[in-house]
Parts: structure tokens; sequence; C-alpha cells
């Protein structure tokens, strides 16, 4: 698969335009892509078995996305493989008034993956640049003076993040982000099944359909985002949502294919350590029970 179709480059305008939110079938049947996922599900354990024991990596997964894009579902297919052990899941909704009297970095950095785990943020600080493009208003409920809410705020935000993801690279961090391209009619289509299906029901927000209203304002929001914060240390992957077996298989690829750069393995074990590693084997072999 090439990946590299739906990496982000520097340079890169318009990248929501020049990328569909589908694709030609990647395999000819459903069974060989859900094989190709569980063929991928199975290198992600591997390796974040020999990150874990390595310890000296961690990995952090972002995905933003509209409302219905596949995020949850996303997670649950692709990382299902994963030790929950070496996994942390976060959700970030609203900003809790006590989130709101801290910087918009404060809140997520928190939960920034320790080494030898993997981190999946479902949605991230990019909230921050994406909802006060939309809805400049909600800067009145913040905290933040009056004096640095200019006109720059969002292409500040922008680049503070921007140095905040080398940052984590120095650390390092290998972030990876993923933009789920979802299109309006696929969305109308996933928000009718919540409707009409009674085991769905639970799923629907009346506030979806409002922000739905706004779909407009956060492609384009979504789109000067993207192209002012994918960087040579963290390119955005904007990967096409409407079939939700795709997306999965292209997500999952991308992680593996992203964590084996990080040439990962099992630690060495000293000559001391392996001498004494074979004298307990002996002790062992040699024991009656």
């Amino acid at each position: 698969m090439k990946l590299k179709n739906f990496e982000i480059k520097n340079s890169e305008k318009n990248p929501l335009k020049k990328h569909k939110t589908v694709i030609k079938l990647l395999f000819k049947t459903e069974d060989e892509a859900k094989d190709e996922l569980k063929k991928t599900q199975s290198q992600l354990s591997d390796y974040q078995e020999l990150l874990y024991a390595q310890n000296q990596w961690a990995v952090l997964i972002i995905l933003q996305g509209m409302d219905t894009a596949g995020k949850d579902g996303l997670i649950e297919h692709v990382m299902k493989s994963v030790n929950p052990q070496g996994c942390d899941v976060t959700s970030f909704k609203q900003p809790t008034h006590l989130e709101l009297d801290h910087d918009f970095l404060w809140r997520t950095h928190a939960h920034l993956p320790q080494r030898g785990r993997i981190g999946v943020f479902n949605r991230s600080y990019y909230e921050d640049v994406i909802v006060p493009s939309v809805h400049p208003e909600i800067l009145d409920s913040s905290q933040l003076p009056h004096e640095v809410r200019s006109k720059k705020l969002i292409n500040d935000r922008c680049h503070d993040i921007v140095n905040f993801e080398k940052y984590l690279a120095r650390q390092g961090v290998l972030v990876i982000k993923i933009f789920l391209h979802l299109s309006k009619q696929e969305q109308k289509n996933r928000l009718l099944r919540r409707l009409e299906i009674p085991e769905k029901n639970w799923k629907f927000e009346p506030s979806d359909m409002v922000e739905r209203g706004f779909w407009d304002k956060y492609q384009k929001a979504y789109n000067f985002c993207i192209e002012h914060t994918t960087h040579e240390s963290a390119p955005w992957y904007v990967i096409p949502a409407d079939h939700k077996l795709t997306a999965r298989v292209i997500a999952s690829d991308l992680i593996t294919s992203k964590m084996s750069e990080l040439k990962l393995s099992f630690p060495k074990v000293s000559a001391e350590k392996q001498k004494l590693l074979k004298k307990y084997h002996s002790e062992l072999k040699n024991s009656k029970r």
C-alpha cells in the first residue's frame, strides 16, 4: 500500500480538496481486506511488545475528523490486538473550568504516553484550533485575556502545536496524525442510521445536527489547520473514511509502518547476566520439582 498517497506534504495547499473521501477498493473482496487488517493487527501487537521491552520510544496516535467519521470504531478495531496494559486511550470533550484556567496544551500534555507505551487521542489539542475557527464566540467563555485574542490567535496556536510536536519528537515520541476524511453525504447516512436503528439511538446527540449546519466552516478550518501543522516530524495523513473497513485497513497499515521505522528490538542481555541465566536454567532443569 502506498501510504505516501495519504501523506500531506509541507507545501501542499488545500489538502482536503485534493484528497477523496472514498477510493477504489484496495482489495478484490471484503474478506481480503479483513485478512489484511488481521495481519497488521498481529504486527502491531508484536511492535507493542518490542516498544514496551525496549522502553525508549513512546507512540502517540492522534485521531481527528467530523462527527461520525469513525474514530471510535477505528480505535476498537485497529487497537483490539494491543495489550491493554501498554495502551491508553483518551477522549477529549469540551474543556472543563480547570482546563480553561491553563494553557490550551495543558490538558493533553498530562495524557501523553510514557516511554514504552502507545497513547491514542480521540480528538486532541487540535480542537483548540478547529472549534474557535468555526465558533469564535467560544473564546468569550475562556479565561484568555482580551489582549491575546487577536486575529492571529489561530495562526499562533498552529505555530505552537508544530513547535510542541517537534519537541515531542526530540523526546522520543513518535506522533502519528490521522484525519478521517468523511463526505457530507456519508455523514448524513450515518446519522440516519443512528436515528432509525434503536440500538444506535444512544449515539445520537442533538448537537450533531447543530454542528452539521457548520459543515463548510469545519471543512475550511480543517483545511487550514492541516495545511499549517503538517511537518516533517509529524505529517498529517488524510485517510478516506466513507468506507469504514478501508479506513481501518489504511490506518492499521500506517501505524505499523511508522512503528517499523523505529527499529525496535528486545534489550540485549549482558554477558554477566547470560551466565546467571545459564546458572538458573541448570538449577531448574536439575531440580526434582
